[in-house]
């Protein structure tokens, strides 16, 4: 039986496929790519949200004149106490993995009577320390304000394990926070 052309027309492929299937495969592709960028500002952002630095913090007044450090006599020097490394993990505040801090400190006396005692209350003072930063999370300890309340808070330590002695005031060698 011989092909009439209509036939034939109808038997040949057609050149691209009809106007409704490219629109099809159009919409769900802008659709496929409008979710995913969709999705990838959205993982962004609440990554952004849960890692964020706090709210800045507001300029800090200079300290009043009784936090102020005291000065020597004349003729007189002042004498330093190192204490050893601390480390320790810092409490989470809502991250997946805990921060570290590394902290150097020295200890300032007018006296040098005082550093006997430190040294025998050093044990101590060392654990009170530990404790008072296994405490404290990252972001109290962030920025200037946060260096001002553990200095004033490891004073306070010094100065209560050597009472009736008293330290002049609190040195940071390294403070680092992993």
């Amino acid at each position: 039986m011989s092909k009439t052309p209509q036939d034939k027309k109808r038997e040949q492929p057609k050149k691209g496929a009809p106007r409704s299937e490219n629109k099809f495969v159009t919409i769900i592709v802008v659709t496929a790519f409008i979710a995913t960028v969709v999705s990838a500002s959205a993982v962004l952002l609440l990554q952004r949200y849960f890692t964020a630095d706090p709210a800045p913090v507001a300029q800090i007044a200079p300290p009043p004149a009784a936090m102020t450090p005291a000065q020597p006599k004349a003729g007189q020097k002042f004498v330093y106490m190192d204490f050893p490394k601390l480390t320790v993990f810092l409490k989470k505040n809502g991250s997946r993995q805990p921060a570290l801090a590394n902290i150097r400190v020295t200890a300032e006396f007018i006296d040098a009577a005082s550093v006997p005692v430190t040294k025998t209350a050093q044990p101590r003072i060392i654990d009170a320390m530990q404790s008072y930063l296994r405490g404290c999370s990252r972001e109290e300890l962030d920025g200037r304000a946060g260096t001002e309340m553990l200095r004033q808070a490891f004073l306070d330590i010094v100065n209560d394990a050597i009472e009736p002695h008293q330290a002049n005031t609190v040195l940071f060698k390294e403070i680092v926070i992993q």
